[in-house]
């Protein structure tokens, strides 16, 4: 049986290989863990959003109901207050979410088992 060997490494290159994929396999299963949490956040940041101005509208709702007799200064201030509120919570809804290899630190440079246990950087070579 032969093997080719790399000169600089030592290392078959079918081990390199195994190795190489089990990095490949480590990266997806950090980015699928990653988009789990991402979408989590989303579900969350929304449902925290909705009651941020469901209890915004209440609030409005029951000073008008209470302050009848306000004057039109007050009313404009109330609505403002409102609309910042309001206008917050849009902006928040349209940032988008970026998810790059770079923002998951995976550019493979980090140290990997060697077919002999010691710690050997990606090369990059097939």
């Amino acid at each position: 049986m032969v093997l080719a060997v790399d000169k600089d490494t030592g290392i078959s290159i079918a081990e390199d290989e195994k190795y190489r994929e089990e990095d490949e396999k480590f990266v997806v299963r950090k980015i699928q863990a990653r988009n789990g949490l991402e979408i989590n956040r989303t579900k969350r940041s929304t449902s925290n959003r909705q009651r941020k101005l469901e209890v915004a509208i209440q609030e409005s709702i029951t000073w008008l109901e209470i302050n009848q007799e306000a004057e039109k200064k007050e009313y404009d201030y109330k609505q403002e207050s409102l609309e910042e509120i309001v206008d917050s919570i849009i902006k928040q809804q349209r940032k988008p979410t970026q998810i790059t290899f770079s923002s998951l630190n995976t550019d493979l440079s980090t140290p990997r088992r060697s077919a002999f246990g010691n710690p050997q950087p990606y090369t990059g070579r097939p």
